[in-house]
């Protein structure tokens, strides 16, 4: 596997590498989509995401008038969720909870509200979840805060008709990692979870 910024050559043998073989820079590589970039510089790639997700973020919530921001849900300043929901949502409304993205590394909870508006125009309501971010916290720390958020929206949602996950790149394994949750240890059904659904 070669990768020196705008020139990757990735051959059928590279597909099939062990992970554990590889350097740590080769894996840092594999976790970080901006260095596969054939147009911009990895630094450049970045920029350019935050600023594109950031504009239609912003546009969402300046669209979608019955929102909420930075309601907690635990004690640390990362654990809030976004609530955007359609002007008079149905008692029983479906509730998307969508986890970001960022390598677990980067990102926040309001640079995703860009997928709140085909789910909020029709009924659903979607809670964006901010949570602590690595190195500062270790992964199961954060699929333990990203559990109690999705149990405290259940219980902020008691009447809703379906509970789904959702999630960009890194924040598709969180919504993943909830499916495998006793959700019954929150005093919440076992099947809590409806779907699951990645986006990268």
């Amino acid at each position: 596997m070669s990768c020196d910024n705008n020139n990757v050559n990735i051959s059928e043998k590279d597909a099939r590498i062990d992970w554990r073989t590889l350097s740590k820079q080769e894996n840092d590589n594999a976790y970080s989509p901006s260095v596969w970039s054939r147009v911009l510089k990895p630094e450049d790639a970045v920029a350019n995401f935050i600023k594109v997700i950031n504009n239609k973020s912003d546009a969402a919530r300046a669209a979608i008038k019955n929102c909420e921001f930075d309601v907690p849900y635990g004690e640390s300043e990362r654990e809030k969720v976004e609530i955007l929901k359609p002007d008079n949502p149905a008692e029983d409304a479906p509730v998307v909870v969508f986890f970001h993205g960022g390598v677990w590394q980067l990102l926040n909870k309001e640079e995703h509200s860009l997928a709140a508006p085909p789910l909020v125009k029709h009924g659903a309501i979607m809670v964006s979840v901010g949570y602590s971010l690595a190195p500062q916290a270790s992964l199961s720390t954060i699929v333990g805060q990203c559990e109690k958020a999705v149990a405290f929206v259940a219980k902020r949602f008691p009447k809703s008709s379906a509970f789904y996950t959702s999630g960009h790149s890194a924040g598709g394994h969180l919504a993943a990692m909830m499916v495998s949750v006793d959700w019954t240890k929150y005093q919440l059904p076992a099947n809590l979870i409806k779907e699951m659904r990645h986006g990268s």
